[in-house]
């Protein structure tokens, strides 16, 4: 489980995240929303240590300044907004890095790594692609690897920064719905499409200029006067087709 304790962070006499405390729910998809600076990605590298948590993150208890890196990288996964197209690379041999956790010095992949990135590749639908180099796929091709490849990981925790920005809509329905599938996972993503959070996310942490405005599960804090709240316009949630959607309402 991921607990965040009184975490207070303050950047150029600017304050990010005003004393945020939180458990995250374990095997649940809980997405993280809110407007643009309200401290989402900032919570993201508190997690992945870029920023020094200072004695305010456990994961399963234990503070995560006390793990060092490869026993980290057993424990939590991490795919962020930022994509590196690394040349001479293939598909596959991207995916096969999230198994150098495990490696011994100087080893050869397992069989069991083997059959590990053989499931994230077919989790994913990358089958076709597995041969080819980073350079020679799209951009949703490429964001479905790095997800698989942090699936391959094998952790008990994937954190996800925007896993569906700058997708088309056919690869954002595609990754969401192959996480709802993923069973026994913790996985945290931030998230800026409300509708896709609230048909596949379980909870949500709305956070609003650095302080979380409210979070629980998905249909409760997903509604007409939190959405207003936090980002400052009207809807109405309806159900259509069996599904909930919500429909902005124009100043």
């Amino acid at each position: 489980m991921i607990k965040i304790k009184d975490l207070t962070y303050q950047a150029n006499d600017k304050l990010i995240l005003n004393n945020i405390s939180l458990e995250i729910e374990q095997n649940k998809i809980t997405g993280i929303i809110g407007k643009n600076g309200s401290g989402k990605t900032t919570i993201i590298k508190h997690l992945s240590k870029e920023i020094k948590s200072k004695n305010s993150i456990f994961i399963d208890g234990k503070d995560i300044d006390n793990f060092n890196v490869k026993n980290y990288s057993k424990k939590i996964a991490f795919v962020f907004q930022e994509i590196d197209r690394t040349e001479g690379f293939t598909v596959k041999e991207i995916i096969s890095l999230a198994r150098y956790p495990y490696k011994k010095f100087w080893s050869d992949y397992t069989e069991e790594d083997r059959k590990k990135v053989e499931k994230a590749i077919e989790q994913f639908s990358l089958e076709k692609i597995e041969n080819r180099q980073l350079t020679y796929i799209s951009g949703g091709e490429l964001k479905l690897t790095l997800i698989a490849r942090a699936l391959a990981q094998d952790t008990d925790i994937i954190v996800l920064d925007e896993p569906i920005n700058h997708l088309d809509i056919d690869y954002q329905i595609k990754l969401m719905k192959t996480l709802k599938e993923i069973k026994n996972k913790t996985i945290l993503m931030t998230i800026h499409n409300l509708e896709l959070a609230l048909k596949y996310c379980d909870n949500i942490i709305i956070l609003n200029s650095g302080e979380i405005q409210d979070s629980g599960a998905v249909e409760i804090v997903i509604n007409e006067e939190n959405i207003k709240r936090a980002f400052n316009v009207e809807c109405s949630i309806t159900e259509c087709m069996g599904e909930k959607i919500i429909i902005y309402k124009q100043k």
